[in-house]
């Protein structure tokens, strides 16, 4: 399977329905990618955005596709994450970046990175949409089954279909296996893929 029309047709098949139709495959599909999302946590999913402020910046905004924080650095230097609470309570001058906590659509930097500063997030971004049936993502490349009974499972439960909770065993099967993999490649210091820099 190398795009969502693949995936598509084989829930069509697994399914043996006359009945579904492509709005609700795309429905199914869309469905069970956010269940990824939510669920599935590896390298794989980590991309890497530059600031380089012209003047002093205390923050960096949140990306769109934003899940977690991998690293944020200043120059290089690692910061800490902390609570708002303790964020606020510490008082640090400019160029004193040791800690961030997040705010809203922001993350907070303690102090502020100077201006001609490269400030650095790290962060485990959500697999990419998939608009259209020749689209495809990092999870499909990866592993398009996880996408597949994600998107059978939601099938399931609208038809309440008898193989719904075999095909849920098979997704929480495979997100294991993933997640093992992950577990491997870190006790190997390995890194699946780091998506190039994107510069603001």
């Amino acid at each position: 399977m190398r795009n969502k029309g693949d995936v598509k047709n084989r829930v069509r098949k697994t399914l043996n329905r006359s009945d579904v139709t492509d709005e609700d495959l795309d429905a199914f599909i869309d469905l069970g990618l956010r269940r990824c999302n939510r669920l599935i946590r590896n390298s794989g999913m980590e991309t890497v955005v530059v600031k380089r402020p012209a003047s002093a910046s205390n923050f960096i905004l949140i990306p769109d596709d934003f899940l977690k924080v991998r690293a944020l650095r200043v120059d290089g230097k690692p910061l800490t994450p902390c609570s708002v609470d303790e964020f606020y309570a510490t008082t640090s001058r400019e160029g004193d970046c040791n800690h961030y906590t997040r705010e809203a659509e922001k993350l907070l930097i303690s102090g502020a990175a100077p201006g001609g500063s490269t400030i650095l997030l790290s962060y485990l971004a959500a697999y990419e949409a998939l608009p259209e049936d020749t689209s495809s993502n990092r999870l499909i490349a990866v592993a398009p089954d996880a996408l597949m009974y994600a998107a059978l499972v939601d099938a399931g439960v609208f038809f309440e279909h008898e193989d719904t909770d075999r095909w849920e065993a098979r997704l929480m099967t495979t997100i294991g296996e993933l997640q093992d993999l992950e577990d491997d490649l870190q006790a190997d210091m390995g890194v699946q893929q780091v998506l190039p820099l994107s510069i603001e």
